[in-house]
Formats: structure tokens, sequence, C-alpha cells
């Protein structure tokens, strides 16, 4: 099996992490059973293919602490910061009419969310 070249004793996975730079040559039966996969998914069908027999470890779920730490600040900082959308929370409905009543008294949306 290919092995990246930056982490050849890396066991090859499933589960992609965010690794900036890092190049990775996937073999074609694998890119070919993922496209299986994308399209199973698409129709709504269990996955069941190659890819699994390719990997060392595959993940079946993603516990909600681990859903949690990856989730984007509200606030990226950089030459021009990106604040994160409120629909993007949980309940954006509810968190609308937190800050409606919140504004007034704490003055501004960054002072709510502090």
């Amino acid at each position: 099996m290919d092995r990246c070249k930056d982490l050849p004793t890396a066991p090859a996975g499933v589960e992609l992490d965010q690794l900036d730079g890092l190049q990775v040559e996937i073999p074609a039966k694998a890119l070919a059973a993922l496209a299986e996969i994308l399209d199973q998914i698409a129709k709504g069908r269990a996955v069941d293919t190659d890819l699994v027999k390719l990997a060392h470890w595959t993940r079946r779920h993603i516990n909600s602490n681990e859903l949690a730490a990856c989730q984007l600040p509200r606030v990226i900082q950089g030459k021009r910061p990106t604040t994160k959308p409120e629909s993007w929370y949980g309940q954006p409905e509810l968190l609308q009419e937190i800050l409606e009543l919140a504004i007034p008294v704490r003055g501004n949306k960054a002072a709510v969310f502090k």
C-alpha cells in the first residue's frame, strides 16, 4: 500500500485531519472506492466498500466532545477578522432573540458574547 511521503510510518486511515501543506498520494483503488462511497451517500444507501479493506482503522461515529472541539471560533483573527454567521449556531432563532435582548444592555454584540 502507498504511504504518505511526509509520514511514511503513519497508518493509512479513513478519517482525515486538517494538516496544512501535507501532500498525500492516494492509490487509484482508494479513489475509486471513495467515489463509490460518495455516490452511495448521495443515494442514501449504507456504505460497504473496499475502502475499509484498504485502511488500517476506521471510524463509525464522532462523539460530541470531538465534534465540539472541531467547531470554528466565533471570530477568526487576521488582516480582516471573520465572524461566524449566526445561522451556523445550533439554534440561530434562539440566539437572535438573546442578542436582541442583550445588545441594548451590554452595548454591542462582542460584549454580549464575552
